[in-house]
């Protein structure tokens, strides 16, 4: 993973509509024990790969993972789950929910009308 990309990773294979946005839940989730790029692919592959995950970003620098997800499809259990489930011989990774809110919020934090629009700069 590149030194300058935040240490985040972003799910691009997945086509992202704004009508799956519009009804779509953001989860903030601080992964314990997440502390290198392999432990932060392993949990972003393990979570972009469920039906109903619209995106994923993994922050590893902060150890948040932030997944968009459409809640007629798949729980928060669900991810949390997946989470817990990324497992390996050296890590033991504990997802914490930190915040969920809907799209229509985090579009409002943001002030913007996005996906279509981008931020206005001032």
């Amino acid at each position: 993973m590149s030194k300058d990309a935040d240490r985040h990773l972003s799910l691009l294979g997945k086509p992202l509509s704004y009508e799956s946005l519009s009804t779509a839940v953001a989860a903030y989730l601080f992964i314990w024990d997440m502390s290198c790029p392999s432990c932060a692919i392993r949990i972003y592959k393990k979570l972009s790969g469920l039906d109903g995950v619209l995106t994923v970003r993994i922050f590893l620098k902060h150890g948040i993972a932030a997944v968009f997800y459409d809640p007629e499809y798949i729980s928060l259990n669900d991810l949390m789950m997946a989470v817990a489930a990324s497992n390996d011989s050296h890590h033991r990774y504990r997802p914490e929910l930190i915040s969920q809110m809907s799209v229509a919020q985090v579009r409002r934090l943001m002030n913007t009308e996005w996906p279509n629009k981008a931020v206005p700069k001032k």
